[in-house]
């Protein structure tokens, strides 16, 4: 391998942490920061393929989409 033959070192780190996650969790359920302003809009489970062609097709405009997913017993949001 190249990394061997030219004896390159490489170093790999952690960008986030357990505790950045548990942050920004609690920050989201909190209040502190709302996210629907990121969210463009919402697609049903069944719809994904149109959620990945409208992402496509607006990619200026676009900022998130959330796949929406039901359980198939009750309609409730998993």
């Amino acid at each position: 391998p190249k990394l061997q033959r030219q004896q390159i070192d490489m170093l790999g780190i952690m960008m986030y942490e357990h505790r950045d996650f548990i942050s920004a969790i609690n920050i989201i359920s909190d209040g502190t920061i709302c996210l629907a302003p990121l969210i463009t809009k919402h697609f049903a489970l069944t719809e994904f393929s149109n959620a990945y062609k409208y992402i496509d097709e607006n990619p200026e405009t676009v900022m998130k989409i959330m796949i929406d997913v039901a359980d198939d017993c009750g309609g409730e949001e998993v």
